[in-house]
């Protein structure tokens, strides 16, 4: 029997390894896939996407190559719930299969068009001010000149394609979501409660103790909350 598969979409400047605490969490009955983009991991020698449909285009063949032809889960922190939100768009809109279930953490409705317009334009050491703002870079790395030089474009690129990147409203897809925020990033309930406007399904709330980076501590309930979704849509799958 083929096990049901979760693909993960990394963060702004994070790659294959960025979800890597979740999976010791993770039951014998999931396989996770995490999905990388050009220019990072090993992808490092592509040269990096600075569009948001580009990437969109590029994760939906990596998920269309991995798929395994059982029922499937999509994670996405941050930019990840972003690029999430737009390969569903993407696969509603080709007609491919959906998600059972989209899970979303740090990341508000795409609606709310939340991004400053011009951090992708900082020069180094303010972006990594901001960088540090948001709790995401361990110190040993800040610490780095050497591994900060490499980072940073790719974080740039990132930026770059989130902040030029405008919202256009669609047909809500059919995928139920579950929204995960911090308690201390930021995020209002407002921000939280107009993704309902992209899904025709229900959404769910959670809130973890923590920054924009909470799930560095709570993927052991991020994987609960899979293996949630996963047990209750057992009885359709059978």
């Amino acid at each position: 029997m083929k096990k049901i598969q979760l693909f993960s979409i990394p963060y702004a400047g994070g790659g294959r390894y960025s979800y890597q605490g979740i999976k010791r969490f993770m039951p014998a009955n999931i396989e996770h896939v995490a999905l990388e983009l050009p220019g990072r991991g090993q992808r490092v020698t592509e040269d990096l996407l600075v569009d948001l449909d580009r990437m969109v285009d590029d994760l939906a063949q990596q998920l269309q190559v991995q798929r395994n032809g059982a029922p499937f889960v999509l994670y996405g922190h941050s930019m990840g719930g972003v690029l999430g939100h737009q390969l569903l768009r993407h696969l509603a809109r080709v007609g491919a299969e959906l998600p059972m279930h989209f899970l979303i953490s740090g990341c508000a409705a795409p609606c709310q068009e939340r991004y400053q317009k011009n951090r992708h334009r900082l020069s180094d050491g303010l972006l990594t001010q901001e960088l540090m703002k948001l709790g995401g870079l361990p110190p040993e790395v800040l610490a780095s000149e050497e591994l900060m030089s490499f980072c940073l474009p790719i974080i740039r690129a990132d930026i770059q394609a989130l902040e030029l990147h405008a919202y256009r409203p669609a047909t809500p897809y059919s995928v139920p979501l579950t929204i995960v925020s911090g308690t201390a990033e930021g995020l209002a309930e407002s921000d939280l409660d107009e993704w309902s406007r992209e899904t025709m399904e229900p959404i769910g709330k959670l809130r973890l103790p923590g920054n924009h980076f909470f799930i560095e501590q709570q993927f052991h309930v991020l994987a609960g909350l899979i293996q949630q979704v996963v047990t209750a849509a057992q009885p359709a799958l059978s």
